[in-house]
């Protein structure tokens, strides 16, 4: 597989790491979608650096090419140990790669939706919670996590219908 370079039109693979499955996104020259797919759950809380490795490994074997850049959103990471945590298992299976970013899901989602501009939307999956942009400045409610306790999130709802 050849190594992909940014600077030179390379391939992004761009990860979203849920409470229930990991979505990806590999991009070619233009933002054309080369390769997409899902793995495992990728909650950095849940799965831990272990975790991370294997379901990188997976969309690693599943790529026709390998990314010169990868940027990722995951649900758990909430600060700096997390981030190093998953920029390391990022880094142990794609030890080549020019560039990685990495955030919170919510990050990622905003993005996504809005760019760089203001907005604000609502997660509701396994977890849930609201994120808003404003001016450049972030705040939101919920996303506390299953433990703790996410009203309206899918773990919820099943905890609730079994109870």
């Amino acid at each position: 597989m050849k190594q992909g370079n940014v600077k030179e039109g390379g391939l992004i693979l761009g990860i979203e790491g849920g409470g229930t499955k990991t979505t990806w996104v590999l991009l070619g020259p233009g933002g054309r979608v080369m390769a997409q797919g899902q793995a495992g759950p990728g909650n950095v809380m849940l799965v831990g650096g272990e975790g991370l490795k294997k379901i990188f490994r997976q969309i690693s074997r599943a790529l026709p090419a390998q990314p010169g850049a990868i940027g990722g959103g995951f649900a758990g990471a909430r600060g700096a140990a997390e981030f190093s945590l998953i920029r390391s298992a990022l880094r142990f299976v794609w030890p080549k790669v020019a560039k990685v970013v990495v955030g919170q899901d919510v990050d990622s989602a905003l993005a996504a939706a809005w760019g760089a501009g203001d907005g604000f939307l609502v997660i509701a999956g396994t977890g849930s919670n609201v994120v808003g942009k404003k001016n450049g400045k972030k705040t939101g409610a919920g996303g506390h996590g299953h433990l703790l306790g996410d009203g309206g999130s899918g773990y919820d709802l099943a905890r609730r219908a079994l109870a």
